[in-house]
């Protein structure tokens, strides 16, 4: 067996191979294998989201990208690109990378949840991209040794969730995904300091920055420390400065006119409004952010490293490379304290500052532990240069995606109750109450927040209802025209602060005006429901004054219509119309409240 190969001495004067001339048909051919693999999961995951959608209602954190997904691309496709990008970037949003692309595809595609899917794996394409320039440019892998290692990555359990993974749309995975990419092309321009390197690492910091606007926090936890203090004690040390320099102001130039311009509402989300960044849980709690990370990472993948380790070790001890072997990594430095630094830190920011357990904030720790583990394994695979020890890792990651894909469609299944057929049922019910009452156009609304809420019947709408025709504010269904109005959209502290009223009774008192004033349709939960939401979801503020609503609503100018309907295996609603109706509304409903 061929000895260990010979570790050189870093040459800081050595330049990477241009990227024109890295693109060549040998490199291409090994990248086509992850990047087809990205195209292969994207066509999964449609088929998960429709699996999906057969019987579970869209997720409460999703609703809001969905929906905004659909105007975006809905005036993008009436007005043109420009009114698209205005939509999506200026319209009170935390996040504006993917309504650009959804703008952009506006004027070609119909809006569908897919589309959310594919904006997505264009993320992951861009990070395997990077991934295998990193590993084969600066690690100096082997080409098929690199390709393993981008595959591997599609086997993270986070892609495979049923609620925020890639078959979902909501931006946490878009943030690590963003995340990855900076990281990649950070670790590319410091080891390697030319300009082109680090204005790629200012293009990947601003695309991560606008695929959320918390990516800022993020990559100042993760990189300032390192960039510090590799400006203090490493060389190159001038060109390292103008590098960053440049990278900083690449960044600040894409992205910065979108937290100048949105300011006042992303202060107001994160600094006021949300309840996960202002929750302040006990030490105690905030350490299952860890707990959370490993949920991130799925334990298919964290078997198919332990694995891979013990192949490459066996394989070393048998072929007397053990020593030698160790020798080399120990040299070259495989175990890279950066990378450790850049996989804690997102981690350790959540429990720093004793965020809600959120289960998917702490999603860009991925990232870094996963390098931190692999690069190692990969180097001395390559060491090696054993066929066997190659075929076996080969073997060991098609199991492991086969894995981590099963679980993902294990999770896509349904388990014990269609909560999308319920509110379908729900839909229908107003849909024949109204043509019953020759209503022309009908404003509802849900009382409560749970799986079923204003914003859910909304999203079924556009986008699960084929008889449906959704416009950018209302959609009609059987001659029918529909207008959701989020009255009892109040989920956090802040949100019920500004209601009018000094006292819950005056505040309650409003919402019922609106209501009277406003609606024709009202979904409500039974008394028992109340009860049961009251005690078990209290963290949106409106479910804690459901037996007060109800009451007034029993007691007023309501009949009900329809139920109890079950909505989930602990929750049933019912519906009401107000008497009389107002059957011919004079215009659009002011929808602030």
């Amino acid at each position: 067996m061929p000895e260990p190969c010979e570790i050189k001495k870093a040459n800081p004067n050595h330049h990477a191979v241009p990227i024109q001339r890295w693109l060549n048909l040998r490199s291409l051919a090994w990248l086509s294998l992850p990047l087809v693999g990205c195209v292969l999961l994207g066509l999964y995951c449609c088929e998960l989201n429709r699996q999906l959608y057969e019987h579970k209602n869209p997720f409460f954190d999703s609703l809001s990208y969905y929906e905004s997904l659909f105007r975006v691309m809905t005036i993008s496709g009436t007005d043109g690109f420009p009114s698209g990008m205005k939509e999506g970037c200026f319209n009170y949003t935390t996040v504006c990378l993917p309504f650009i692309f959804a703008a952009t595809v506006g004027e070609w595609v119909e809006p569908t949840r897919f589309v959310g899917i594919w904006i997505q794996v264009s993320y992951l394409v861009l990070f395997q991209i990077s991934l295998f320039y990193y590993l084969t440019q600066i690690k100096k892998l082997r080409l098929p040794t690199a390709a393993l290692g981008c595959l591997t990555f599609l086997a993270t359990a986070c892609l495979f969730f049923s609620n925020g993974g890639l078959s979902d749309f909501r931006m946490d995975i878009g943030l690590c995904l963003t995340f990855g990419i900076t990281i990649c092309w950070y670790l590319v321009a410091i080891a390697k300091p030319n300009l082109t390197h680090f204005v790629l690492f200012g293009i990947a910091a601003a695309f991560c920055c606008l695929s959320r606007a918390t990516a800022p926090i993020y990559l100042v936890v993760s990189l300032a420390p390192l960039a510090l203090i590799e400006l203090i004690h490493a060389d190159n040390r001038k060109k390292k400065l103008i590098g960053l320099t440049v990278a900083t102001l690449t960044t600040i130039a894409l992205a910065g006119w979108f937290f100048i311009l949105n300011f006042d509402y992303l202060y107001y989300y994160y600094a006021v409004w949300n309840t996960d960044a202002n929750a302040k849980i006990p030490w105690n709690e905030a350490l299952l952010h860890l707990k959370l990370t490993q949920r991130c990472l799925g334990n298919p993948l964290i078997y198919f490293i332990v694995i891979l380790q013990a192949g490459v070790g066996i394989t070393a001890i048998v072929h007397h490379q053990l020593r030698a072997v160790t020798k080399a990594a120990w040299k070259a430095g495989d175990i890279d304290l950066r990378i450790a630094w850049i996989g804690i830190s997102p981690v350790a920011l959540m429990i720093a500052c004793r965020a809600g357990l959120n289960p998917f904030v702490c999603m860009p720790a991925v990232i870094g532990l996963l390098l931190l583990f692999l690069i190692p394994i990969l180097k001395n695979q390559d060491r090696l240069n054993d066929t066997r020890l190659t075929i076996f890792a080969w073997i060991c990651l098609t199991f492991c995606l086969v894995t981590a894909s099963f679980r993902g469609w294990e999770q896509h299944q349904e388990t014990s109750f269609n909560s999308m057929a319920a509110q379908q049922q729900i839909i229908d019910h107003i849909i024949t109450d109204s043509a019953e009452q020759n209503f022309a156009l009908v404003n509802y609304a849900v009382m409560h927040t749970t799986d079923i809420n204003t914003k859910s019947l909304k999203s079924i709408l556009l986008f699960d209802r084929e008889d449906a025709t959704a416009n950018l504010n209302s959609v009609t269904l059987k001659q029918t025209q529909l207008i959701d109005q989020p009255i009892f959209s109040k989920y956090a502290a802040a949100d019920w602060a500004v209601i009018p009223g000094l006292t819950d009774s005056e505040k309650l008192s409003h919402l019922f005006q609106l209501t009277n004033k406003r609606l024709n349709y009202l979904v409500l939960p039974d008394l028992p429901s109340c009860i049961t939401i009251e005690k078990t979801v209290p963290q949106n503020y409106i479910n804690r004054h459901l037996q007060s609503l109800r009451t007034k609503i029993e007691t007023g100018n309501w009949k009900l219509i329809a139920g109890p309907i079950q909505t989930n295996e602990t929750e049933a609603a019912e519906i009401w119309r107000r008497i009389p109706p107002d059957a011919s509304p004079s215009k659009l409903p002011d929808n602030r409240d």
